[in-house]
């Protein structure tokens, strides 16, 4: 088949769901599928860029306000049996909603069949939203029917159970295609010396944050547990913070290197490239999670981690949806949610696996449901 990807941005490591889009096209192409990718909204950069990678996928960028029309061309040149669009609606528009990018997708996909995955929905989904959650999410939910009754797609998509539960209530079918982490794995990689020197007060057990860090991630009464378990098993704790957390994920490491100093060490590491992050995940003990227990599918982040073999503790519970979802939010038996139970699991020492790639099962189950609606169609 020849697969056209749509994204927002394709900004390496600046992205997560463009780097989630270009390794699974990069997946379906090692499956024999000619694959191409647009970016449709690509604030990285000033100027159209259309270029072959090094792995031979064709990639056009569009900057903010490009005309659309490259796009078009593109796509009619590249002549694809399927396009895959994977919507984040802040993407295309900094309040999320989709009215005004609604012509340029319909323009962009014309009557190739579409898959859409849908990796964030609208605001207001908590059991008791705020005013003004309710009034944007109105407008993002609203959009984003509009789009899917303009855009018809043949097979919709999302990264977990309670947002395909969301969708069920606006008469949407969603199946569910999991994510993998965006970090390969590297084999028997040696760290370099000077990460090697910034580990030095991790002797015991490290901990990993990675990625994103909001302040609705709160430290307590996770932090109390950790360190209950670390003098049980007389160990001493490192906590690592790893890859780009944000501006306000910055402000919370802060913080908790100035509160809790006496109880945990703490290294900052921040981005690095990925060979380093794939050899710190395989030397950590656990992962801690910045997302909620309900929606942990949707975190690129632990799907990072999970890729690693290593165990992911949910410190959050306090996004509770309106709906009540059919599947639980994951049966990984490495993701741990936060309980009295944990202390104790913590002071035994939590297991992990063997690294595992899932980017090539994923994608080639993925490919398995084009092929059955290709075959399908009339």
């Amino acid at each position: 088949m020849r697969l056209l990807f749509l994204c927002s941005s394709l900004e390496p490591g600046r992205d997560g769901v463009g780097d989630y889009t270009r390794r699974l096209a990069r997946e379906c192409a090692k499956l024999g599928h000619a694959c191409a990718l647009i970016a449709l909204n690509d604030g990285h950069l000033s100027a159209v860029a259309e270029n072959i990678e090094p792995d031979g996928l064709a990639t056009l960028r569009l900057p903010p306000a490009a005309d659309i029309g490259r796009a078009v061309e593109f796509r009619k040149r590249f002549a694809p049996d399927w396009i895959s669009l994977q919507l984040v609606a802040y993407g295309l528009n900094p309040k999320g909603v989709l009215f005004a990018a609604i012509p340029r997708l319909q323009a962009v996909v014309g009557r190739v069949p579409l898959h859409l995955m849908l990796h964030e929905l609208w605001l207001g989904n908590d059991a008791v939203p705020q005013l003004r959650h309710r009034v944007v999410g109105w407008l993002q939910k609203s959009s984003l029917r509009r789009l899917l009754a303009t855009l018809r797609p043949v097979f919709v998509s999302t990264t977990n159970p309670v947002y395909a539960a969301l969708l069920k209530t606006i008469d949407v079918d969603a199946g569910i295609v999991p994510l993998f982490g965006n970090i390969p794995i590297t084999r028997d990689e040696p760290l370099p010396d000077d990460i090697v020197n910034r580990l030095q007060p991790c002797p015991d057990w490290m901990g990993l944050f990675f990625g994103g860090l909001y302040r609705e991630w709160h430290p307590e009464p996770f932090f109390g547990r950790l360190a209950r378990a670390a003098r049980k098993a007389g160990r001493s704790v490192g906590l690592v913070q790893l890859g780009n957390a944000g501006g306000e994920g910055d402000a919370i490491w802060k913080e908790l290197e100035r509160d809790y100093a006496a109880t945990f060490n703490f290294v900052r590491l921040g981005p690095q490239p990925a060979p380093v992050v794939s050899a710190v995940m395989q030397k950590a003990d656990f992962g801690i999670a910045a997302s909620p227990w309900s929606v942990i599918g949707k975190s690129g982040a632990a799907a990072v981690m999970l890729d690693h073999g290593l165990p992911v503790i949910v410190t959050r519970d306090d996004f509770q949806p309106r709906v009540t979802a059919s599947l639980p939010p994951t049966t990984d038996p490495l993701v741990h949610r936060d309980s009295d139970a944990l202390e104790a699991k913590l002071a035994a020492g939590l297991p992990r696996r063997a690294p595992r790639e899932r980017a090539p099962e994923i994608a080639a189950d993925w490919i398995k449901q084009l092929t059955l609606l290709t075959e399908s169609r009339p």
